[in-house]
């Protein structure tokens, strides 16, 4: 790698394996224009107190910020017009959002500035409530109760309630009531002298439809406290399951693998560079294990990771779906259809479309 630099020091160039990246700066040294490896450039705008006002993407599109006269972010505006405004009170905590969609945040704070109450609304249809959440604290500032009202789900108050340990680590929670039975979910943890869980029990699992499907995890640790197992003991025996984890002399996760009744059964390897960087992750099965054969292992799909000179991940490659996806600043776009140093390009609802991106797919 080798870098660039003007004469205030502010780095203008860099070459890496990926390419060459360039940035300009302003006269108040200030980034104006970045340019990637992939032809990619972005161009920021700024005003007096330079607040960043204009963002302007590689397809064209541009963002626009608006500050009030303390240089609190005020309004946004994205490539089609549509606006966020955000009102705040004399200290600068966020008080409302008003959203494009017809829909509004309001916050309310107690005297150290604690959220008390967030309530998201329509500003129309008589102004329902889509979700609200309303908090209450004990004397050292944990959350002690949560009631979350959600206009579109039956029940639609559900209450939680929170305790903790002397050493303020949360021991105990409920909620209620579940669904609409009128049953209360309760979870318990515990935790070993260095703070690491040991165990997490309850009488429903939150992540399934079956209601009240209680579950308890136990937890196995190393000396460098990283985690090396994960069992599951669930009150329905066939959804028993448990996770082995193994780490490289850096402390790097390298493998993890799911074992049920069955046995072992699905797995991820973990490659990193020598900056200790995630660069690979390979999934796998394992099947045909029985009395007789031992399981073999079958690679599925795998991800490559690609950074440049500064350390920010600029491609993802992942097989054998045979997709890409490219990288600005930490924002993602997806990249489909690609073969060898040709690619069409796509967008999701939060990306931004981006052309001329050149990418390697691996056989």
């Amino acid at each position: 790698m080798a870098y660039q630099y003007d004469a205030n020091n502010n780095r203008v160039g860099m070459s890496d394996k990926l390419g060459q990246t360039s940035w300009a700066f302003d006269s108040l040294n200030r980034v104006t224009e970045q340019n990637d490896p992939f032809t990619r450039v972005l161009g920021y705008q700024y005003d007096a107190a330079s607040n960043r006002i204009g963002t302007t993407y590689p397809d064209g599109n541009q963002v626009a910020y608006e500050y009030s006269p303390n240089n609190w972010l005020q309004r946004m505006t994205d490539p089609a017009g549509q606006a966020i405004e955000y009102s705040r009170d004399l200290v600068g905590n966020l008080t409302q959002i008003i959203n494009p969609n017809q829909t509004e945040t309001t916050v309310a704070y107690d005297k150290v500035y604690r959220t008390l109450e967030r309530i998201n609304r329509q500003v129309t249809s008589g102004g329902k409530t889509n979700s609200g959440f309303k908090y209450t604290y004990n004397e050292v500032g944990h959350i002690t109760e949560t009631v979350k009202e959600y206009g579109w789900r039956k029940p639609s108050v559900v209450t939680e309630t929170y305790e903790y340990d002397g050493l303020h680590r949360l021991a105990y929670m409920s909620m209620s009531p579940i669904k609409n039975n009128g049953g209360i979910v309760e979870t318990a943890y515990n935790y070993d002298p260095a703070g690491n869980r040991l165990s997490w029990e309850s009488n429903d699992d939150l992540q399934t439809n079956t209601p009240f499907d209680g579950f308890s995890r136990t937890y196995e640790y190393n000396a460098a406290n990283q985690m090396l197992a994960m069992e599951n003991a669930a009150d329905k025996k066939n959804d028993d399951f448990a996770y082995e984890y193994s780490f490289d002399a850096n402390g790097n996760r390298i493998n993890r693998q799911q074992i049920d009744r069955n046995g072992p059964q699905y797995g991820v390897d973990y490659s990193y560079d020598p900056e200790n960087r995630l660069s690979l992750v390979q999934d796998y099965q394992l099947v045909g294990e029985s009395k007789k054969e031992a399981a073999h292992r079958i690679d599925r799909a795998f991800t490559t990771l690609e950074y440049d000179g500064g350390g920010r991940r600029l491609v993802q490659h992942t097989t054998p779906n045979r997709a890409a996806t490219g990288w600005i600043n930490g924002m993602s776009t997806c990249l489909t259809g690609l073969i060898r140093w040709r690619s069409t390009i796509c967008s999701t609802a939060s990306t931004r479309i981006i052309t001329g991106v050149r990418a390697i797919i691996l056989p």
